[in-house]
């Protein structure tokens, strides 16, 4: 693949440390070891379908079950693709890859604000994100430090801003912090996992004040993300 003039090659490692989840390494300028998760294929919502009838000024339209991913450990800026990067940043661990719509100049997407189908994608995400999260920690054949390095899909507290990339962090912050309510989250020190039992909330947002304790914990005994090794 070439973009801006360079030429990246994507070479898979291997599985990641989770089902739907591979690692893979970029090489090109500089290269990087990434962790890529596919979500299920999942059905277009009607009002999606619609959305995307107008956007083509097509009535007879027949959608697939479309995926979305993210892609953690690039080493620059987060961004949104649809396929090729766009002009989105949003303010999250990883990157995220999706058919969203994308505004008339095609270098960002529409704000999901007023678009339910990007909306739709980015809730995906961040569930896709908790679901992500629950697995690694989840995974007892790994130590308990490569299972807490399943933190770094945590995302940091929104910034209040009236800007697309607030809005793009926004909507995946709430939905991964509402989902991230379902189940144990906490990876403890006799590496079980438990339900934190008090929460601490950033703009309407929340997570278990456990978890953001211990991941920063963990954040401050490193400077690189190292990911799992087979």
């Amino acid at each position: 693949m070439e973009i801006g003039g360079h030429v990246i090659q994507r070479e898979v490692i291997g599985p990641g440390p989770f089902d739907n989840s591979q690692r893979v390494r970029l090489t090109g300028t500089e290269s990087a070891e990434l962790l890529v998760v596919r979500s299920e294929a999942e059905p277009f919502p009607e009002a999606v379908i619609e959305e995307i009838k107008q956007e083509r000024n097509a009535e007879d339209l027949h959608l697939p079950p479309c995926r979305v991913e993210i892609v953690l450990g690039l080493p620059s800026e987060q961004r949104i693709y649809v396929v090729l990067p766009t002009g989105v940043q949003p303010s999250l661990p990883f990157s995220c890859n999706g058919p969203f719509l994308q505004d008339p100049a095609r270098l960002g997407i529409k704000d999901p604000v007023l678009s339910p189908t990007n909306r739709w994608l980015l809730e995906r995400v961040g569930r896709l994100a908790v679901q992500s999260l629950f697995a690694w920690l989840d995974n007892r054949q790994l130590g308990i430090e490569e299972r807490a390095r399943g933190y770094a899909l945590l995302p940091s507290p929104p910034r209040q801003e009236d800007t697309l990339d607030a809005d793009v962090t926004e909507i995946v912050a709430e939905t991964f912090c509402e989902c991230a309510e379902e189940g144990p989250i906490l990876l403890t020190a006799d590496a079980d996992l438990a339900i934190p039992l008090v929460a601490t909330r950033f703009h309407g947002n929340c997570i278990g004040r456990g978890i953001w304790d211990n991941w920063q914990r963990f954040s401050a005994q490193r400077t690189t993300l190292s990911l799992p090794q087979k």
